[in-house]
C-alpha cells in the first residue's frame, strides 16, 4: 500500500497535466470572475473542484438527452458545446438549458428534429423566457406544445415564441402564467375545435384581464368550446327559440372562430330583445353552470375579446425587439455574465475531469489511505472558504487560477499535518 507522500506525488502529478491542458478555460474564467467581482465563497474555495464537479453533473444532465430522449451518442458532444455556447447569450446555465433541450429533443424525436433545429428551439425558448422573466423548462415545454400542436396561426419557431408573447402583452399575465395554462394541454385541444393561436390568445387575454389565469383559465376556455360544440339538452331549445340552430354556432366557431359564435349567440340576444340583466341566465341554460362562466365573461366583454386579436396580430412579429430590449437591461447582462462563468467553468472542468478521475481511481484502490487525505483535504477547503468569506474572494480566486500550484503546495502542507500523525502512531 503506498504512503501519503506518494499519494501526494501521484496527485501533483495528476493536477499538473490537468492544468497544462485546462489552462486557456481557466484564464477565459479568470477574466470573467473579474468582471464580477465577488462570487459564492463555496465555489471558489477550491475552483477545480468545483469546476470537476460541475462538469460531471451537466455530462449526466446531457448524458439523459442519449438515453432517455434517443439522440444519437455520436450527436452530444456537438450538442453540449452547443449549450456551453448558448448560455453566455441567454441568461440561463447550461445545466438549465440541457434540462430545457432534453424535453425538445423528446417532444420531436418523431419528427427526426436535427441537432440545429433542436439549439435553435432551445434559443428561442431561452430568449422567451428571459423576455417573461419565466421558468426556462415551462416556457420551452409551452412552446413546444405550440409547435407540436400544429395550431393555425403558427409558421416558425420565432412566429410561434412571438405568439406567446404577444398573448401575454395583451392581456393581464405573466408568461408564467400562459406557461401554465399551455400546461393543460389547451393548444392541441382548440386545434381540434378548428381555433387558431390567435383566437386562442384573445380569449385568454381577456380573461387574464379578469383574473382568471393560468391552468383555470384555460379550463374555462376549453369548457366553453365543449359547449358551444354541444349545449345543454334543454339548451337546444332555447336557442332554436332564439333563431339559433345549435349546430350553426358549432359550425361558425370551427369555421369563423370563437369570437364569431359569440358574435352569432349576441346578435340573436339583441334580436329577441333579451335584456343584458338576463344574459347570464341564458347562458347557464343554454351551456351549463360549469361552462357557462368562462362564456359568460367572454359574452359581457366580447367587444374587449375582439380588441385583443389586432393586437396580439401586429405584435406577434415583434418578439426580435422585446428580446433586444430585454438584452440591454443591468439585470440580463448579468444573467449573461453569471452564465458564461458557469459554461467556464464546466468546460475547465470537462478538461480537468479524466485527470480526476484517474486520480480518484487510483484512491479507491487504496482506501484506507484516502480516508485521511480527504479528510485532511476536507478540512482545508473548509479553511480556505473561511477565509474567502473575509476576504476579497475575487483576489483570491485570482491568484489560485493564475498560480493554480498554490492549490497543490497547501494540499501538501494539509497532508504533512497527517503524515505527522501516522508517525506518532
Amino acid at each position: 500500500m503506498p504512503n501519503l507522500v506518494e499519494i501526494v506525488v501521484r496527485a501533483k502529478d495528476d493536477t499538473k497535466a490537468g492544468f497544462a491542458a485546462a489552462g486557456a478555460s481557466a484564464d477565459s474564467m479568470n477574466a470573467k470572475l473579474q468582471k464580477i467581482g465577488m462570487i459564492g465563497a463555496a465555489g471558489l474555495g477550491a475552483v477545480a473542484v468545483a469546476s470537476v464537479a460541475m462538469a460531471a453533473k451537466f455530462d449526466s444532465s446531457m448524458e439523459l438527452i442519449h438515453t432517455q430522449a434517443g439522440v444519437a451518442q455520436s450527436q452530444i458532444a456537438g450538442l453540449k458545446q452547443g449549450v456551453l455556447d448558448l448560455a453566455g447569450q441567454v441568461g440561463f446555465s447550461p445545466g438549465n438549458l440541457s434540462d430545457a433541450l432534453f424535453h425538445i429533443e423528446s417532444s420531436f424525436a418523431s419528427i427526426g428534429i436535427k441537432g440545429p433545429q433542436a439549439m435553435s428551439l432551445l434559443k428561442i425558448a431561452a430568449e422567451g423566457a428571459a423576455v417573461g422573466n419565466s421558468n426556462l423548462v415551462d416556457t420551452t415545454n409551452a412552446l413546444d406544445a405550440t409547435i407540436a400542436s400544429g395550431i393555425s396561426g403558427v409558421k416558425s419557431f420565432s412566429g410561434a415564441m412571438g405568439a406567446l408573447n404577444a398573448i401575454v402583452g395583451s392581456g393581464d399575465m405573466h408568461m408564467q402564467d400562459l406557461n401554465e395554462a399551455m400546461g393543460t394541454g389547451i393548444m392541441a385541444i382548440a386545434k381540434s375545435y378548428g381555433q387558431s393561436i390567435i383566437q386562442v390568445g384573445a380569449a385568454l387575454a381577456t380573461l387574464g384581464d379578469n383574473n382568471i389565469r393560468g391552468a383555470k383559465a384555460a379550463t374555462d376556455l376549453r369548457m366553453a368550446w365543449q359547449a358551444i360544440q354541444s349545449p345543454m339538452k334543454a339548451g337546444v331549445g332555447i336557442l332554436k327559440d332564439l333563431g339559433i340552430n345549435s349546430q350553426q354556432l358549432a359550425q361558425v366557431m370551427t369555421h369563423q372562430g370563437l369570437t364569431a359564435a359569440l358574435q352569432e349567440f349576441v346578435d340573436h340576444l339583441k334580436a329577441a330583445k333579451i335584456p343584458i340583466s338576463d344574459w347570464g341566465e341564458y347562458v347557464t341554460k343554454i351551456f351549463g353552470k360549469k361552462a357557462g362562466v368562462g362564456i359568460a365573461v367572454l359574452v359581457d366583454q366580447l367587444d374587449r375579446v375582439k380588441s385583443k386579436i389586432p393586437d396580439i396580430t401586429s405584435a406577434m412579429g415583434n418578439f426580435g425587439d422585446a428580446w433586444t430590449k430585454t438584452q440591454q437591461t443591468a439585470t440580463q447582462q448579468f444573467k449573461e455574465l453569471e452564465a458564461s462563468v458557469q459554461s467556464l467553468a464546466i468546460q475547465l472542468g470537462e478538461k480537468l475531469l479524466p485527470y480526476a478521475t484517474k486520480l480518484m481511481d487510483f484512491l479507491l484502490a487504496h482506501k484506507t489511505v484516502a480516508v485521511d487525505v480527504s479528510l485532511g483535504i476536507g478540512a482545508l477547503t473548509a479553511a480556505l472558504a473561511a477565509y474567502a468569506i473575509g476576504a476579497k474572494i475575487a483576489l483570491v480566486v485570482t491568484t489560485l487560477m493564475e498560480a493554480p500550484w498554490i492549490l497543490i503546495g497547501v494540499a501538501i502542507i494539509a497532508l504533512a499535518v497527517l503524515i505527522i500523525k501516522y508517525h506518532k502512531q
